[in-house]
């Protein structure tokens, strides 16, 4: 890079980036974009995202919903400029995005375990991001921000209350906690706020 523009400065790269460049250096902003959608992550690239809040104690989960992934998305919107700006591929990854969150949702109809319920949700969540970094307007950044921050929020809740759960049943089975409401009122209304605003209910972050 540095042989190819004379810097390694970010704004300097930016600049002459709009001139039409060879396909090595292509290639080189399409795999750095890539490693920060795996990072997000987005639906193909997202198994290591269940495994890890799943065996991960209260603190790295939510360590990993709060920060890891929003650096990801940081990631995305300084270098995925250089990804999007010349091509026409971001309407492909626009709809590849749609149609993965529509299946994800699906698969969160059919989860059972709550850690992997609230992984898999956190998936939809940040593609949501994603599609918002996509569309190349000046308004695009400002609304990715408002979903990563709401989802740091939302998901280290849930998470928190998920392990409250755990400890004292020893137990994350959605079918085994049916009837929990008679027993915790307050945390099981904390959970339903929570969904909600997940959910874009205003008045929200995501809403906005």
């Amino acid at each position: 890079l540095k042989s190819y523009w004379g810097s390694l400065d970010y704004l300097w790269i930016r600049f002459f980036y709009r001139k039409k460049i060879e396909f090595k250096y292509w290639i080189f902003f399409l795999f750095f974009t890539l490693a920060f959608f795996i990072k997000i992550p987005v639906f193909g690239v997202h198994n290591w995202l269940a495994k890890a809040h799943v065996e991960a104690p209260v603190v790295g989960s939510m360590l990993l919903a709060r920060l890891l992934l929003k650096l990801g998305g940081f990631g995305l919107i300084r270098v995925g400029y250089f990804f999007l700006v010349n091509f026409s591929y971001g309407k492909i990854i626009y709809l590849w995005v749609s149609l993965r969150i529509f299946l994800v949702g699906i698969m969160c109809l059919r989860k059972i375990d709550f850690k992997s319920l609230i992984a898999y949700s956190s998936i939809v969540h940040m593609s949501v991001g994603v599609l918002s970094l996509l569309l190349l307007r000046k308004i695009r950044v400002q609304g990715a921000l408002l979903v990563f921050v709401a989802h740091g929020l939302c998901s280290s809740g849930l998470f928190f209350i998920v392990t409250d759960f755990y400890k004292r049943s020893g137990c994350r089975n959605l079918v085994l906690k049916t009837g929990v409401l008679h027993i915790r009122p307050l945390l099981i209304s904390l959970w339903a706020g929570l969904c909600f605003r997940k959910s874009s209910l205003p008045p929200s972050l995501k809403f906005f």
